[in-house]
């Protein structure tokens, strides 16, 4: 009997080990899931992760669309002083365009001005030959006249 008891004894502590045993598991389960909570937690800080880099993807594709959208406004705006350039380029092309021919109409103007001051001298002379001949007629008739009166 003493024995048995002791088998008994042995059973009993067994029983203890076995059931040591269990709550060493029911921990490694328990590590489980907590490793699983922390995985899962990894994971969704990965998507967070992954979502923030497409938001940076996303904000600096709007950048380079901001950029290219200002390096075409600063084309455009070179564009319109270009423009601008020009027309003040024809305009002043205009204006000396009307300033030759004012000087090529004043040059006309002194050229006729000139003939007319010729014509002028022409004349002149003219009325000159004519009183010299009406005198040189007078002195004839006195010529004759003498000639007369010495006959």
């Amino acid at each position: 009997d003493f024995f048995i008891s002791l088998d008994l004894f042995n059973d009993f502590f067994s029983s203890l080990d076995l059931f040591n045993d269990f709550f060493s598991s029911l921990d490694l389960f328990n590590d489980f899931l907590s490793s699983l909570g922390l995985s899962m937690t990894s994971s969704a800080a990965l998507t967070s992760s992954m979502t923030s880099s497409s938001a940076l993807d996303s904000t600096m594709t709007s950048s380079a669309v901001l950029a290219s959208s200002m390096t075409s406004s600063s084309a455009l705006v070179s564009s319109m002083t270009s423009s601008a350039a020009l027309t003040s380029s024809m305009t002043s092309s205009a204006a000396l365009t009307f300033s030759m021919t004012s000087s090529a109409a004043l040059d006309s103007t002194m050229t006729s001005s000139a003939a007319l001051d010729s014509s002028m001298t022409s004349s002149a002379a003219l009325t000159s030959s004519m009183t010299s001949s009406a005198a040189l007629g007078s002195s004839m008739t006195s010529s004759v006249a003498l000639t007369s009166s010495m006959t």
